[in-house]
Parts: structure tokens; C-alpha cells; sequence
């Protein structure tokens, strides 16, 4: 689940929480039974993708409860971040690029 999925209606996001939710029951019991490796490594993926569908739900709640009041918690403050010039985005600084390019050499030589 994406940040910008929270436009999804509650009703989805409960429906969604709830087959995450059995999901995970089925892959410890899996755990349990020593059941296929693959369903093991799914465990933590699950359990964060439960996390965030919380976090949405109770983020919501939090929009509405402080909706039109005076002072607001500064994670439900909008953020303004201060543009940057496209190249200072895109560009190394020189420490970064020597580093990378020492390591290139390095891994390329052989001790004979």
C-alpha cells in the first residue's frame, strides 16, 4: 500500500486490514508447521503492510479530530520543503565521486 492510497474509502481499508490480518495467522501457522520457506520470508512484509494500513486509518482519524481547530500536531502540518536547482539535486560532491571511482579500481585489481 502507497502513502497516496489513503483516498481509498474506510470500508476498503478495513476489508484490506482484515485479509492482511489472516494472511499473517495463516503464514505463523505455517511458521509453526514448518511449512514452505517461501511463506516464512512473508511474515515481516505482512505484519508492515498492517502498520501502514493503521497508520492511514489513524492518521485519517486525527484529520478529522483536529479539523478547523486552532493549533494542530506538526505531523498534520503541510510541509513546505524549499525547491532546489535541478543540478543540485542530480550532482555529487567530489568526496562522493573520488570514493566511487576508488573503489571501482580497487575491486578491479587482482593480488597476484
Amino acid at each position: 500500500m502507497e502513502v497516496w492510497d489513503s483516498l481509498v474509502s474506510k470500508e476498503e481499508l478495513l476489508k484490506q486490514l482484515e485479509d492482511l490480518k489472516v494472511a499473517l495467522s495463516q503464514q505463523r501457522v505455517a511458521k509453526v508447521t514448518r511449512g514452505a520457506a517461501s511463506k516464512l520470508s512473508k511474515v515481516r512484509g505482512v505484519s508492515k503492510s498492517i502498520a501502514h494500513v493503521l497508520t492511514v486509518i489513524n492518521q485519517e482519524n486525527l484529520r478529522k479530530l483536529y479539523k478547523g481547530e486552532k493549533y494542530k500536531p506538526l505531523e498534520l502540518c503541510h510541509v513546505t520543503i524549499q525547491a532546489s536547482i535541478k543540478h543540485e539535486q542530480t550532482g555529487k560532491k567530489k568526496r562522493e565521486r573520488l570514493l566511487g571511482l576508488a573503489s571501482k579500481i580497487h575491486s578491479s585489481t587482482t593480488i597476484r
